[in-house]
């Protein structure tokens, strides 16, 4: 094989094993700036990174009235055209006043735990999160294996298919 061939195989063979990784600058900005990168991606292309940097970040979710410690947690929801519940996240207050100008209940708690709520419970379409078009993104429960797969590789945890 001569030189310049070998170069172009090694360089596709390290594309295409570092291409659907998220990058170490997708670990330094914040979650908003990760959408809005990855805004016009396909879902395949975006969920992964997309995921890696929700696990280490709070979210804020819609209540049924005010949460009480030690009560069930009542997700305010609402159902697509096809009859769906999708819960309803925001990454920050200006996110949920943009909804949600007049304000509203809510809860604010690490992404990994309420993924783990909308996951367990089949109602559930999906997490739609924020609500500005700058930095909406939507999680559809067909794309819930891989965002296990992300969740568990930032904490080192096992995956869903693991326990």
């Amino acid at each position: 094989m001569n030189p310049m061939a070998r170069f172009l195989s090694s360089l596709l063979t390290l594309v295409g094993i570092t291409g659907c990784q998220p990058s170490v600058q997708d670990d330094a900005r914040p979650i908003k700036d990760v959408i809005e990168a990855y805004k016009d991606a396909p879902l395949g292309k975006s969920i992964n990174a997309v995921s890696h940097k929700l696990a280490s970040s709070e979210i804020i979710l819609l209540t049924e009235g005010i949460y009480e410690n030690g009560k069930p947690l009542r997700l305010k929801v609402a159902s697509n055209n096809q009859g769906r519940e999708w819960a309803y996240a925001y990454t920050d207050e200006s996110e949920l006043l943009a909804a949600f100008p007049n304000g509203c209940s809510f809860v604010a708690m690490q992404f990994r735990d309420a993924f783990t709520i909308v996951e367990r419970d089949s109602r559930f379409g999906g997490i739609f999160i924020n609500h500005t078009d700058k930095y909406k993104y939507l999680i559809p429960r067909e794309v819930f294996d891989e965002v296990n797969v992300a969740l568990a590789a930032t904490s080192g945890s096992k995956t869903k298919a693991e326990q």
